[in-house]
């Protein structure tokens, strides 16, 4: 009777523990599973709650052409991760963004300008408009002058001679102020000597007559 009991409770055992210590082992393993799970979701997860909605954010205002918004981002994002996977991209955006806002800057400035250009135009004709018109029109007549006067004019001031000699033959001197006036000046075969004079700024015919004085000649002008 003993020796069967022994027998019955040697059964139950070998039936009980293997299941009892299946079950331990396996919640262990399951266990350890799920932390090593947890420990790679953390690691796994953690780009993705820094760096990567930074950059989708800042490429977002990228595209919506907010450039100055989108270089800031992407300057906090590159400082917070900048051995990042994405850090060549943020810096390309970056690049692009800062050239973006120049270029923007470049067309303000020139639309300003036209603005203002525009603006002055438009604040002189409002002051023609205010002149009388029979008072414009002669501004416009009492300022325009004719080719004659212009030439005669322009004539007058090349013959202002700025010169100076010194012990310089005359025939010489003569040339020269020819070649400054633009004026032929003949001279005789009978003038001679040496001439010593400084003139600034003179009319041609005030300096012909000291020079010429200076040796007792004297000169006359020939039509033609």
């Amino acid at each position: 009777m003993t020796s069967n009991l022994v027998l019955k409770e040697k059964k139950i055992r070998q039936k009980f523990y293997p299941v009892k210590y299946g079950w331990l082992r396996g919640s262990c393993i399951l266990l350890l599973f799920l932390m090593a799970l947890q420990s790679v979701g953390c690691t796994m997860s953690k780009p993705n709650s820094g760096i990567v909605p930074g950059y989708t954010a800042a490429r977002n205002l990228f595209h919506q052409k907010k450039y100055s918004k989108a270089r800031d981002e992407f300057g906090r994002v590159h400082t917070e991760e900048p051995d990042s996977l994405v850090s060549p991209n943020v810096k390309y955006y970056s690049q692009i963004s800062e050239r973006k806002i120049e270029e923007d800057s470049a067309e303000l400035d020139l639309h300003f300008d036209n603005t203002k250009l525009s603006r002055e135009e438009k604040i002189l004709k409002e002051i023609e408009d205010l002149i009388p018109a029979d008072l414009r029109e002669y501004e416009q007549i009492s300022s325009h002058k004719s080719s004659q006067e212009e030439k005669k004019e322009t004539t007058e001031e090349a013959r202002l001679i700025t010169n100076v000699f010194f012990e310089t033959d005359m025939r010489e001197a003569l040339r020269d102020i020819s070649a400054q006036a633009g004026i032929p000046l003949v001279a005789d075969d009978s003038v001679q000597g040496l001439v010593s004079l400084e003139v600034q700024d003179r009319p041609l015919e005030e300096t012909l007559k000291i020079m010429l004085s200076s040796g007792g000649y004297s000169y006359k002008k020939m039509d033609g």
